[in-house]
């Protein structure tokens, strides 16, 4: 089974797929030969591509023989097709024939990739310590870390226990857990989720700790229970389950008469800890380090900073007054920002000043497709341009609203915007134009 992800190579889109079979990365070959040979679009890139391969066939190299095929989401439709694809040993063997500057730095950029994932293969606590640093920029507090880790070996333990117990994977898996999670929360994990407004989001990553340490006492005391009775069908396990979930059940109701407050919280981590999400770090052109994270509340009116920052001003056209953004058609972007559906905002912080941002909002503006669709405004500070973080900020958006279950996302921009290459380059298309603007499109 094959686990795929956009990953950038200086600031360029790569799809890439883990194999897990194989304990192996794959790059689609089209968007590593479009990085190399600097190609406009993707289209540049498979015309390239089909005539290396045809020459490399008359050659009769090995490598366009032994080339593979996965599934991969197409940058122009959002569809998933068959995509030719290489392993990083391939890759190495294909540059040789590719005369490019980038094939060095693409060489290092290949070797990073692959080497964090081979060694937690060879040395599985490096799992647990990943785990524990990206828990920990995400802005989770110790306890909660530690409670997170040991809620992971629990539910290891139990579904152990339900594999001897001859309990299938999948469907009864899920019918178990939610025996479980109704018994202590009153809650199927799909209403649970729905009650703290995620969709795709891990529901365990958005509880608080006393509802993690729930969970896990629910989890635990299943497994022994099972472990004591050994069950003999599903429908015994099934009742197991229950068991161990009530017992859940009656701690919490004690903890609520003692402290007076329900245990069960409508928030998400975000809403619980002022958490960032999707949080990276990296490099840019000038070695220092930025982050991507949650915009806080006390951030919000920062947004009329950058929403001016994003209106596209023409060369020798003068700047607009910074009261434009008080106009109505301007003000749907900021109004009341975190109180709607689909409101969403991530920062690029710079030692602690934010530089960029990346907001969403189901709203009446001029990308607006339907009430299902959030439309996307993007801007920078004009000194932090141009060194790959708008990027960044886009890529970690789309991979946030897909997480959320949107199926889309739109905006509107103008036709002589530069930005429009790089809305481009994340998988944004046109899809219906006026003589100013492009209407844009990205499918998730």
């Amino acid at each position: 089974m094959a686990n795929d992800k956009v990953q950038l190579f200086e600031n360029q889109p790569i799809r890439t797929a883990w194999v897990e079979d194989e304990e192996e990365w794959y790059f689609s070959v089209v968007d590593v030969v479009g990085v190399l040979t600097e190609q406009p679009d993707i289209d540049g890139a498979r015309n390239y591509w089909k005539v290396l391969k045809n020459r490399l066939k008359e050659e009769g190299s090995q490598l366009v023989t032994n080339c593979n095929q996965l599934k991969m989401r197409s940058p122009k439709d959002g569809k998933r097709y068959n995509t030719d694809v290489a392993s990083t040993e391939q890759l190495l063997r294909l540059i040789q024939s590719i005369p490019s500057k980038k094939a060095e730095p693409f060489k290092l950029w290949l070797a990073q990739v692959g080497r964090e994932r081979i060694e937690e293969v060879i040395d599985p606590e490096l799992t647990i310590e990943r785990a524990l640093e990206t828990y920990a920029k995400k802005g989770y507090s110790g306890e909660w870390i530690n409670q997170r880790l040991q809620a992971i070996q629990v539910r290891k333990e139990l579904t152990d226990e339900w594999e001897k117990r001859g309990v299938k994977k999948g469907v009864e898996y899920a019918i178990l857990t939610d025996e479980i999670s109704k018994a202590w929360s009153g809650m199927t994990t799909r209403e649970y989720k729905n009650y703290k407004g995620l969709k795709k989001e891990n529901l365990r990553d958005n509880m608080s700790t006393l509802e993690l340490v729930l969970n896990m006492l629910a989890e635990a005391t299943t497994t022994e229970i099972s472990k004591q009775k050994q069950p003999e069908s599903f429908e015994e396990s099934r009742m197991v389950a229950i068991k161990g979930g009530e017992a859940a059940g009656e701690a919490r109701l004690a903890v609520e008469k003692r402290t007076g407050k329900p245990v069960i919280t409508n928030k998400n981590a975000a809403q619980l800890q002022d958490l960032v999400t999707g949080l990276i770090e990296t490099v840019n052109d000038k070695q220092k380090k930025y982050i991507i994270r949650n915009m806080r509340k006390s951030e919000i009116s920062l947004l009329k900073d950058f929403l001016y920052e994003a209106i596209f001003i023409p060369e020798g056209v003068e700047p607009p007054e910074r009261d434009i953004v008080e106009r109505p058609e301007l003000r749907v972007y900021t109004d009341d920002f975190g109180s709607r559906k689909g409101d969403n905002c991530l920062v690029a912080d710079f030692g602690g000043k934010v530089v960029g941002a990346v907001w969403t909002r189901i709203m009446d503006d001029y990308g607006h497709l339907d009430d299902e669709t959030p439309s996307f405004a993007i801007s920078l500070y004009k000194e932090y341009r141009g060194q790959g973080i708008g990027s960044q900020l886009m890529v970690k958006m789309l991979e946030l609203l897909k997480r959320q279950g949107y199926e889309k996302v739109s905006l509107a921009v103008q036709k002589a915007n530069y930005a429009v290459k790089m809305y481009k380059n994340v998988g944004f298309k046109t899809v219906d134009e006026n003589d100013e603007e492009y209407i844009m499109v990205c499918e998730l």
